[in-house]
């Protein structure tokens, strides 16, 4: 499953949010270890990280401003990393095996 997909089942079976795949926004980018912000990724988890991470990012926004984003950083040898935040408050942390 890929994030967009984990973003609308996730808002569909959690919150009842139906939604259409061209609403949801997507981001991909590459980032080092030290550039990630310690309240979504905790040290330990970046320890002994030396390849760029490979960051997706997918967020839906609905009509009153409430702002759902989900967060895949894979770092390194099948590890995925989770976050999931509603209006810039993490509300969820999972890792996980690809």
């Amino acid at each position: 499953m890929n994030v967009v997909e984990r973003l609308q089942k996730m808002l569909c079976e959690c919150l009842g949010i139906c939604v259409p795949q061209e609403e949801i926004a997507v981001e991909s980018v590459q980032l080092y270890a030290d550039e990630m912000d310690e309240k979504l990724v905790p040290v330990d988890v970046l320890k002994n990280v030396t390849a760029p991470i490979n960051a997706e990012i997918v967020s839906y926004r609905n009509e009153i401003g409430v702002e759902y984003l989900l967060i895949q950083l894979e770092i390194g040898k099948g590890k995925i990393h989770e976050v999931w935040l509603v209006d810039d408050e993490v509300v969820d942390v999972n890792s996980l095996q690809k």
